[in-house]
């Protein structure tokens, strides 16, 4: 028997029309009882099935008029995301319900459903499309549609306007609001740094004003000064010497005078004397104006004085007898000459406390010129510190108000409508044909799809049925032909019983059918709504496929 079913299997197919026949006689209520029940309720769907019109607009993304590098956008966001934030907008509950009031739309559903609950199925008929065009590796958007999907043409092209209106202007004024805020934001932020550059001018100002004599800036003039302060009190210093030399020299010479003053017997003439009082004065001038050039220059008014009434006397000395001028330049009057003596003594202390003075003068200068230094040298870092800081206030406001006035022009160029913005190139139309597959068309595939599950219920059945059925089987089964067929007897009973089985299979299956789709409609979402979503992604694959 296993050799026989071995060459059984290796046995070629054979197409036998008897054998269809018998199972087609035999699983005749598999294929009419589903093709009759999905069959009807494909029919039923096509006939109760809401028409669906679909009112669409096209909106251009077109570039800004002025060119980027003369007036650049403060607006840099992607117009993708633009498109997708003011989507987002449009949809919220609040705008979706009012838009529902406004135009009456979805009545059949008020009474069993929330206006928040219809407005979360109204999201799903609007539609927004991304036209996009490739440049290398980079994908830009160009164009966009909307639209808006209902049973009713003029309702759908009504709320497309709608969504064409927002679009339009929502992105308008979003544009201008980033615009006029970013101009505003850089306004504080320029005044800001316009009050800091402000205090730190005044702070600097007053730090100059503080330490006027300590600036850093000063220190090269204060060490000029410095060692030309040194020179002097290095002259005076040697002038001082001199003028003590000279005195001790005088007075050693008076001392000797006054000695032999007591052996003159003859008094001076006249004469003599006016030209030893003259040189006299002559020399107390001549030393005045010595002490005098260590202090003062030759256009100072007192070295002029002097140099007139060393002058004049020159000139009354000129005037004199010349005996009596030698007389007196000999010693012939010795009281004249000690007289004379004693005088230039005078004169010389005179110009040797001037020196003095002088040398305590420029000392003094010089220890302030030195703790100027000193000083300055010590705030130089906080001056350095706030001159930097200074300088950095006015880079940062520069830079700031260069950046404002961009964002100015750039707000500018947003309420002009001259950056990037959205025109509506293709207006919503008020459709003529209904979205979606034709009725008639749903029908058909309904029966059709109806019909091959009926062939396939036949076929399931006819499969999982093991018992024999013809005497032909049971001579491959057995190798031998039987000898008598008895056919199946069926009584009464078994026929009432085997018909109520049946039915109560199909009115279990109608029953477990309605209700799931009843649940579905009510609970999940609208089968009208369900419907119209597998048309469009069957629509989307079709075009996708190009057929």
């Amino acid at each position: 028997m296993n050799m026989q079913s071995y060459e059984d299997d290796e046995k070629p197919f054979e197409f036998d029309l008897g054998l269809i026949w018998r199972v087609a006689r035999r699983r005749f209520w598999f294929f009419v009882l589903p093709t009759l029940f999905f069959g009807s309720i494909a029919l039923v769907a096509a006939k109760l099935l809401p028409p669906s019109y679909m009112s669409k607009a096209t909106i251009a993304i077109e570039q800004p008029n002025v060119p980027a590098d003369l007036i650049n956008s403060t607006v840099t966001s992607i117009a993708a995301e633009r498109i997708e934030l003011i989507r987002q907008r449009f949809i919220a509950t609040d705008n979706l319900v009012r838009l529902i009031r406004e135009h009456d739309l979805y009545p059949w559903r008020r009474e069993t459903e929330t206006l928040t609950q219809i407005a979360s199925t109204m999201r799903d008929d609007i539609s927004v499309q991304l036209i996009q065009q490739k440049s290398g590796r980079e994908t830009y958007t160009v164009a966009f549609s909307v639209g808006f999907s209902y049973r009713s043409p003029a309702k759908a092209k009504a709320v497309a306007d709608a969504l064409v209106s927002w679009y339009l202007s929502e992105n308008a004024r979003t544009r201008q609001e980033r615009a006029q805020e970013t101009a505003s934001f850089l306004e504080q932020e320029t005044r800001a740094a316009e009050q800091e550059v402000d205090r730190l001018a005044n702070e600097l100002a007053n730090w100059r004003a503080a330490n006027r004599d300590r600036l850093p800036a000063q220190q090269p003039m204060i060490l000029e000064q410095l060692n030309a302060k040194r020179l002097n009190l290095r002259d005076a210093t040697f002038r001082l010497e001199a003028l003590q030399g000279e005195k001790t020299s005088l007075e050693a010479k008076l001392e000797a005078m006054r000695g032999d003053v007591a052996n003159a017997s003859s008094g001076p003439s006249a004469g003599a004397v006016e030209a030893a009082r003259l040189n006299t004065l002559l020399t107390d001038l001549r030393s005045r104006r010595v002490a005098l050039s260590t202090t003062y220059t030759d256009r100072h008014p007192d070295m002029a004085r002097l140099d007139r009434q060393i002058a004049e006397i020159q000139s009354q000395l000129s005037r004199l007898p010349a005996a009596a001028v030698a007389g007196a330049s000999s010693g012939a009057n010795p009281g004249a000459r000690i007289e004379e003596m004693e005088l230039r003594l005078e004169a010389m202390d005179r110009s040797i406390r001037l020196t003095e003075r002088s040398i305590a003068v420029i000392e003094a200068e010089i220890q302030e010129a030195e703790q100027q230094l000193e000083e300055s040298a010590k705030v130089a870092d906080s001056y350095q510190a706030l001159v930097r800081a200074h300088q950095s206030a006015v880079e940062d406001f520069n830079v700031l108000r260069r950046k404002q006035m961009a964002a100015d022009m750039g707000a500018s160029l947003e309420i002009n409508q001259k950056a990037e913005r959205f025109t509506l190139i293709e207006p919503p139309q008020l459709p003529s044909q209904r979205e979606g597959l034709p009725p008639l068309l749903i029908a058909l595939g309904g029966i059709v799809a109806s019909g091959g599950l009926g062939v396939g219920s036949m076929a399931g059945a006819e499969f999982l049925d093991k018992r024999l059925r013809s005497t032909r089987k049971v001579e491959e089964i057995v190798g031998a032909a039987p000898l008598i067929v008895i056919p199946e007897i069926r009584t009464r009973r078994e026929r009432i019983l085997r018909w109520t089985i049946r039915i109560a299979v199909m009115v279990s299956i109608l029953t477990a059918t309605i209700g799931g789709l009843w649940y579905v409609h009510t609970q999940v979402k609208p089968l009208d709504i369900l419907i119209i979503i597998l048309e469009r992604k069957i629509e989307t694959q079709i075009n996708a496929l190009g057929l």
